[in-house]
Parts: structure tokens; C-alpha cells; sequence
């Protein structure tokens, strides 16, 4: 199989906008928010006690090759994708507060994250590690803006930053990619290949684990018996209905295709509509 070296980007520096918002979710947190179903709240709720340690792991694995990048562009788009990470970190860890206020111990979710991110010690691991899950969440994102039905009838303040979170996503999903391949620009086409698969392979282990593990604690403090119809029911709704995780499936599966890269899985015209309609002036009611 011949490995071929990504295409250049896509999205342009002046298409990542950081939008500094904040959203006061804690102000606002309640149990089951999302269309007042428990389980997929408590997806939702477990992949964001995952977010400000993950974001912040992400801004120093980029950071870590900034200055040795020459492309000026490709540096003013680390700029701004550092800026957009630190804004998403700030909000989500107002949400996570949120719900500590409704008892759920955040604090054992963020420190279980943690001591599994610590392991990794070389940068160039720690790069691609970012570049996996920076695919996973423009995945998710992606599901979010184009099904916008499925946080319609969640408040206000919830809908908001998910749909913020999601569309600068979506802007800034190649840059760590970007930094990877001129970190590894001297290295073998398929050499890089197997490098960054062999890494989404582990890394997506870690990922179902750490959310599953997540998603077992809320339900532990919601009080739900975590019987084997429990993990039945919340498959399904994951996999068939509403079917978030089945929908993401054919992205997540381009990452291992030879000569993939992120742009790969935009759709244009989609991006384009949610950066005309996207008013995030409007969250200011819940200020």
C-alpha cells in the first residue's frame, strides 16, 4: 500500500475565528437537559468532563513546535487555534462546575483523564495523540451543525456553547494535522501513516473507555442501576436512535485512509450557512 503525503489546507487563517463568549452554563446546569433523556445528557455531559484537560493537553503539544514552524501562515493559524482551545477550556470548565453543583464528582473524571495523558512523555506522540482526537471531536462536531434538531429543545445556554464549540471545531480541525506533517515532513510517507494510525488505533481504545467510564459515574450518582439493559439502552441510542455515534462512523473511518487529511471530511456548504446564520450574540440573555 502506497501512503501518499496529505493535501494542503483548506481552511484559510482568516476562517478561524476565535470567539471569546461566555456562556455562564453553571449558572444554568440541570440534570437531564438534553431533550430530558438521562442517557444521552450523560453522553454529552461525559465527553465534557473530558474537554478542559483534554484542550489544554492539546494547546501544549501544538505550542511545543511552534516556533520551529517557518510557514507564517501555518503559524498565525496555531495562533488562533491556541486561542480558540483556550476559550473552549474556560467554558467547559464552567460547565464541568455546573455539574459539580449538581453533585457529580468531576474532579475523580478530569484526574482519571489525567494520569492517562501524563503517560505519554515524547512530543511527537503527544502531537499525533492531539491530531486523533482533534479528529473525534470535529466528528462529533460536525453531527451537531448538521443535526441541528438534536439540541433544539435544550436550553438555551447548553444549545449555545455546544454549537459555538462545535463550529470553531470545525474551523481549526487541520491545524494540528498541519503541524504534524511539517514536524514529520523528513519522514517516509508510509512511515507517517502507520505512526499516526497506530496512534488512532490506541487512542480510540482510550477514548471509549475513559467516556464509558464517565458515563457509568453520572449514572452512579443519578442512581440508576447500571444492569446490563442500562448499557443495552444507551447503545442503542448512541448506535440507532437518535444515532450519533453510528452517523460519525464514515468519518472516523477516513483517518485510515492513505493521504487523509481533515479538510477531507468538510462539508462547504454546511460551514458556510452556520457562519452567516451563527448569531452567538444572542447567548447574552443568559448573562
Amino acid at each position: 500500500m502506497q501512503a501518499t503525503d496529505p493535501t494542503p489546507a483548506i481552511m484559510t487563517t482568516d476562517q478561524i475565528i476565535p470567539r471569546d463568549i461566555r456562556f455562564n452554563v453553571s449558572r444554568y446546569a440541570t440534570r437531564n437537559w438534553l431533550c430530558g433523556d438521562p442517557d444521552q445528557t450523560a453522553f454529552v455531559d461525559g465527553l465534557s468532563a473530558l474537554l478542559p484537560e483534554g484542550e489544554r493537553y492539546f494547546v501544549k503539544a501544538v505550542r511545543h513546535y511552534q516556533d520551529s514552524i517557518t510557514d507564517p501562515d501555518l503559524r498565525e493559524r496555531v495562533t488562533r487555534f491556541v486561542a480558540q482551545e483556550t476559550n473552549h477550556s474556560r467554558e467547559h470548565i464552567d460547565y464541568n462546575n455546573g455539574m459539580r453543583n449538581l453533585g457529580y464528582n468531576v474532579d475523580v473524571m478530569e484526574a482519571r483523564l489525567r494520569a492517562k495523558l501524563d503517560i505519554t512523555k515524547s512530543p511527537l506522540v503527544r502531537l499525533a495523540v492531539t491530531c486523533c482526537i482533534e479528529h473525534f471531536t470535529a466528528i462529533f462536531s460536525d453531527q451537531v451543525l448538521r443535526h441541528s434538531s438534536y439540541l433544539e429543545r435544550a436550553p438555551v445556554a447548553y444549545r449555545e456553547i455546544w454549537q459555538w464549540h462545535a463550529l470553531e471545531e470545525l474551523e481549526h480541525k487541520a491545524v494540528p494535522f498541519d503541524v504534524f506533517t511539517f514536524v514529520t515532513r523528513d519522514m517516509p510517507a508510509w512511515k507517517r501513516y502507520v505512526f499516526r494510525t497506530a496512534v488512532m488505533l490506541k487512542l480510540t481504545k482510550n477514548f471509549i473507555v475513559q467516556l464509558y467510564s464517565n458515563v457509568r459515574d453520572i449514572f452512579h450518582t443519578d442512581g440508576k442501576k447500571l444492569t446490563l439493559m442500562t448499557w443495552i439502552r444507551w447503545l442503542w441510542k448512541m448506535a440507532y436512535n437518535p444515532g450519533l455515534v453510528r452517523r460519525s462512523l464514515p468519518n472516523y473511518f477516513r483517518y485510515y485512509l492513505p493521504g487523509f487529511h481533515p479538510e477531507d471530511c468538510t462539508d462547504k456548504e454546511l460551514m458556510q450557512r452556520w457562519r452567516e446564520n451563527y448569531h452567538p450574540a444572542a447567548v447574552t440573555e443568559n448573562q
